[in-house]
């Protein structure tokens, strides 16, 4: 019994306490964009809605910022990424971008792989990471300071009901 309670103290302190331990400030589940999502920080969402096939961010107390994305894709028959060949993830705290990492690769399974370091604010109040448009091919030029966010920090429910069933209290 006392060793299955132990086993059940270290898998509890890898999933949830030991990341807090360690120096984790942030950690959300990446989304991708749609055309009606609400600008940010003075950023609009991209012109089409973009689908994450898996997608998660990480940002450390030191300021190391890890995103992993697997299929950011605008949807469609044939699924691409567009002229869009790269990203880059910006941090919003309180309605204002305070800091962002430099452009990485976007392939052309809408794979990337965001590893770089941010000075972080004292203080982030309702902290968004953004992941914009850093780099296109034949679009135009993309605009100082990064283009529009094509996925965001974030979760969505399956259906309305799902939203209902979390409103309701329990029995």
């Amino acid at each position: 019994m006392k060793l299955k309670v132990f086993g059940w103290l270290v898998v509890g302190c890898l999933l949830y306490v030991c990341p807090n331990a360690m120096g984790q400030a942030f950690s959300m589940d990446i989304k991708g964009s749609l055309t009606t999502d609400s600008t940010i920080a003075g950023i609009a969402p991209g012109g089409a809605p973009w689908t994450v096939t898996s997608a998660s961010v990480t940002i450390s107390e030191a300021g190391k910022v890890k995103a992993k994305i697997k299929g950011l894709l605008i949807p469609g028959p044939t699924p691409t990424v567009g002229p869009v060949t790269g990203v880059q993830a910006s941090l919003v705290c309180g309605g204002t971008i305070v800091a962002s990492t430099a452009s990485f690769p976007l392939n052309a399974a809408g794979d990337a792989t965001i590893k770089g370091t941010i000075t972080l604010p004292s203080r982030c109040a309702a902290p968004i990471v953004l992941i914009q448009v850093s780099a296109a091919t034949g679009a135009g030029t993309i605009p100082s300071g990064a283009g529009p966010f094509i996925a965001l920090s974030g979760f969505t429910t399956s259906s309305a009901a799902d939203v209902r069933k979390a409103d309701e209290p329990e029995q």
